[in-house]
């Protein structure tokens, strides 16, 4: 397994799964839900490219950081095989904003390549969900390990597609940057 950072170099690999969600501000990889979810996968028998919006060292973020920090984001999730959403949402310090509108676009883009999880006490979830089973017909999962499951599951159906493989999707809807 290949693990991704936003602070590394682009790395593009369709069998691939984008860890999205909310992200602690001031946060790395180190302290972040995102750790134990390679863990996860990991022991899963994963052997894809994980992509993680986090820096791998442990530093401040930077004003300067933020257009390199989300252009890389936008290029992944158009690249990745699957973008798994686990969304441990709470208001006063994982508010997960950003979080919200990745959803919305990726639902519509490719609601194929989408699951979405969140722990049962998650605050404000009611519309993704909603959002989720209507364009998916599937329910979240409650789980990180169930979320993960069920992505490697839809990477292992999309890498078996003979279209999936001839014909890469590309996407340049936010620019080359």
């Amino acid at each position: 397994m290949i693990i991704k950072f936003s602070d590394q170099e682009l790395y593009f690999n369709k069998n691939s799964i984008f860890l999205a969600g909310p992200t602690l501000r001031d946060s790395s990889f180190y302290y972040s839900w995102r750790k134990k979810a390679c863990e996860i996968l990991e022991q899963l028998g994963f052997t894809g490219t994980v992509y993680v919006p986090e820096f791998c060292e442990e530093r401040k973020f930077r004003e300067d950081d933020y257009i390199k920090q989300t252009k890389w984001e936008w290029a992944c999730l158009d690249v990745a095989g699957v973008i798994a959403f686990w969304v441990p949402r709470c208001m006063e310090n994982l508010p997960g904003l950003t979080t919200n509108i990745e959803f919305g676009i990726y639902i519509a883009k490719k609601a194929d390549r989408l699951v979405l999880g969140h722990p049962e006490d998650a605050e404000k979830m009611k519309y993704m969900n909603l959002l989720y089973k209507e364009k998916t017909g599937r329910t979240s999962a409650n789980t990180i390990e169930e979320t993960l499951k069920e992505a490697m599951y839809y990477l292992s159906s999309l890498n078996a597609s003979h279209y999936y493989n001839i014909v890469p999707k590309t996407d340049d809807t936010f620019g080359a940057f």
